[in-house]
């Protein structure tokens, strides 16, 4: 199934991809559930705001928390363009 959102993940300015090694720096159960969650954000994009996995951020224009529970709580903020 191809993903209907392109989700793009931010690289510094020496290429590195920040949001990546932050993922992967957890153990392999974690890293599945992020990913789980990143894979349902690609497919479902915003429509995830009825669900506990998506939340704006008040008092912004355009700003969203992809919100990953498993043992611990991770919060990955994200932005959205049309």
């Amino acid at each position: 199934m191809e993903a209907k959102y392109k989700i793009i993940f931010y690289k510094s300015s020496s290429g590195r991809e920040i949001i990546i090694d932050f993922v992967d720096s957890f153990s392999n159960k974690i890293v599945y559930k992020i990913k789980s969650d990143i894979r349902l954000l690609e497919e479902y994009g915003l429509s995830l705001l009825a669900t506990s996995k998506v939340k704006k951020i008040i008092g912004t224009v355009n700003l969203y928390e992809l919100r990953v529970k498993s043992s611990i709580q991770i919060r990955l903020f994200f932005t959205y363009i049309s």
